[in-house]
């Protein structure tokens, strides 16, 4: 078997003698050359040219682009893993959340959120993919995150379970088997 040989300012080289000549790994070289870029283009295009986004003509670094955009950069990521264009997920703006109505009172998902102990995300997904009330959303505690409320104090668990000399996973037990939280947390642990 004969190693492939790329023809750069009329020499033959192998992938490894370009990639020590160039700088660029071997298997970057390697994968753009397979991808379609001439040997020139494989070489002098920049090592982190993927993070650079053309828009209008302008060239961008994720980073510029979100900050010019005001758009973060996890959500531009993630609106790119989605399948949007580059354009859509840099041009489209942030839709910020409406506030939530509960019991007659309204407020931002971040302010609930820190209310009633559960997370951001466990509220809107009992909201919108499971359709509970905002009401409903709030009423069932978490119990798997690392908050409770019990006595109108809302505590890691793990410091309710040192404070009260018992296991964090005992007291996950007792609020999987139904008990409220007071109950979870203050009842007697039966020695053998």
């Amino acid at each position: 078997m004969t190693k492939q040989t790329y023809t750069f300012a009329g020499k033959e080289w192998s992938l490894s003698a370009l990639s020590r000549m160039s700088g660029v790994k071997r298997s970057t070289l390697g994968r753009r050359l397979r991808g379609g870029m001439t040997v020139a283009e494989a070489i002098n295009r920049p090592v982190y040219a993927r993070h650079i986004v053309t828009i209008d003509g302008n060239d961008y670094t994720i980073r510029q682009l979100c900050e010019q955009t005001k758009i973060k950069p996890c959500t531009f990521s993630t609106r790119l893993a989605e399948g949007w264009t580059i354009e859509d997920a840099a041009l489209t703006p942030h839709q910020k959340r409406p506030p939530i109505t509960a019991w007659g009172r309204t407020q931002t998902l971040t302010a609930w959120s820190r209310e009633t102990g559960i997370p951001r995300a466990t509220i809107t997904d009992r909201i919108e993919n499971y359709g509970m009330t905002p009401e409903q959303a709030m009423e069932h505690r978490y119990y798997r995150g690392t908050m409770l409320t019990a006595w109108g104090q809302t505590k890691p668990v793990r410091e309710w379970a040192k404070e009260k000399g018992i296991l964090a996973s005992t007291i996950h037990k007792r609020l999987e088997a139904g008990l409220p939280p007071e109950v979870a947390i203050g009842a007697e642990v039966a020695r053998r």
